[in-house]
């Protein structure tokens, strides 16, 4: 999967997974253990796909300043201006990844309920 269908499929289905959610959270008990569980596995999943897109672009952004540092005049040339294009193409699709995991997570199982 590239980074514009990640990035499709997290812009279509974020929108059913909080539909979906709401739904679940919001029936005659909205405080049973269920729904509790739901809104902090919403808070969990978050943080840990944040904190694994932080390091995977903490680790794109070292080394492109390793890369750049190494041979500077080299930046300036259609090659290496290609290259650096597509390094954060793939450092930004790597990033979206562990957000499009839980959100394709989700979405079968919320489907189920």
């Amino acid at each position: 999967m590239n980074f514009w269908n990640a990035s499709t499929r997290v812009a279509t289905a974020a929108p059913e997974v909080v539909a979906r959610r709401v739904a679940y959270i919001s029936q005659a008990v909205p405080w049973s253990p269920e729904a509790m569980n739901e809104m902090q596995r919403m808070v969990t999943e978050k943080m840990t796909a944040a904190v694994e897109s932080w390091w995977v672009l903490c680790g794109g952004a070292l080394s492109a300043g390793a890369t750049a540092s190494v041979a500077p005049p080299l930046w300036w040339s259609p090659e290496a201006h290609a290259h650096g294009q597509r390094e954060a193409l793939l450092v930004a699709h790597r990033a979206l990844q562990p957000v499009s995991d839980v959100v394709d997570a989700n979405i079968l199982r919320l489907r189920e309920h």
